[in-house]
């Protein structure tokens, strides 16, 4: 029989190696290689040349050159980063067992905030430097009006939500994958079963556009209150004209599923499986595929930002041991 102790200190370990926190995460002085091992779950560029990327096993990385080289920054946490988002130089990361990172220096310094839960968190959008949404597995929903300082989850019974014919299987609440504002009233959540949740208040309450037997929703953009997109598994690229009331597909020639959608202006792009990048040119009505110079096995591409300076703009994108540029006018470039 095991000391009580140890179990006390192996419990003590377990927590501090997922949530210890540094006090300056500082660059390492050369320049990183992303290499096969490595996996880019989130990218967010806070102008042309500044950027952070996130991803496993706390990895965070550093670009000031418009992602042609990255610095690796000391870890402040060991548990896998899913996404990040900055507003000017406050950003978040958000990541496994209900982790919340917070940055006011523009990604150098990393600080843990208390987010009260063990989920694991997929999405994380702020509107202003105070104001955010993460969102993550089992239904999770949290909201905070204090830059993070504490966050609350706003009242969502999934018992009033999910349909009787997902309950008979189980399906108690789902899986939420991402987030959208337009404004500070105006967001969007889109999950497993094809769920689309929205809100006209700025996440104090939310309301059910669809859900049910769908494959699942892993990304959602809105130009407008009004018209929007969302991509999924198998292909799936759905569109709205009319704020997420109803959802029409747009046919792609994939069936790999898709993991993140952005846009900028007119420019625009889908990641997903097997090295799959569509772009358009023209604010969604048209998707060409990006043809790539790529080494088997084919990586999976999870996030991907508009980087727009002098023309043209470029698309850089993260995944499976690699980060990626591919220029508005088809060129491809290997940071």
């Amino acid at each position: 029989m095991r000391p009580r102790g140890f179990s006390l200190s192996l419990v003590v370990l377990l927590v501090l190696m997922c949530f210890w926190t540094s006090f300056g995460a500082t660059k390492d002085q050369e320049k990183y290689s992303v290499n096969r091992r490595d996996k880019i779950f989130g990218l967010h560029f806070t102008d042309a040349k500044c950027g952070c990327a996130v991803g496993d096993m706390g990895l965070i990385l550093a670009t000031e050159d418009g992602g042609e080289t990255w610095t690796k920054l000391k870890p402040v946490t060991n548990c896998s980063l899913n996404d990040i988002a900055f507003i000017d130089r406050n950003g978040w990361a958000v990541g496994d067992n209900g982790t919340i990172l917070r940055t006011q220096n523009g990604g150098q310094d990393w600080e843990v905030q208390a987010s009260n839960s063990d989920a694991s968190l997929f999405s994380v959008f702020f509107w202003d430097t105070q104001s955010g949404v993460v969102v993550g597995e089992r239904g999770t929903v949290l909201l905070t009006e204090d830059g993070g300082s504490s966050w609350q989850a706003p009242s969502l019974d999934w018992t009033q939500i999910i349909p009787e014919s997902l309950m008979a299987n189980g399906i108690l609440a789902i899986n939420l994958y991402d987030v959208f504002f337009t404004n500070g009233e105006h967001g969007w959540i889109v999950g497993d079963s094809g769920a689309v949740l929205f809100t006209g208040d700025g996440g104090k309450s939310f309301s059910v556009l669809r859900i049910g037997s769908y494959c699942p929703l892993y990304s959602v953009f809105f130009h407008t209150d009004e018209e929007g997109w969302g991509t999924g598994a198998g292909g799936s690229l759905l569109v709205t004209c009319d704020g997420g009331k109803t959802w029409q597909e747009q046919t792609l020639p994939t069936k790999a599923n898709l993991f993140k959608i952005t846009m900028s202006d007119d420019m625009g792009a889908i990641v997903g499986d097997v090295g799959t990048v569509f772009q358009t040119k023209d604010g969604g009505k048209n998707w060409n595929l990006v043809k790539l110079d790529l080494r088997l096995p084919l990586p999976w591409f999870l996030d991907a930002s508009i980087v727009k300076h002098n023309s043209p703009g470029e698309i850089v994108f993260g995944g499976q041991g690699i980060i990626r540029k591919h220029t508005e006018q088809g060129q491809e470039e290997r940071p």
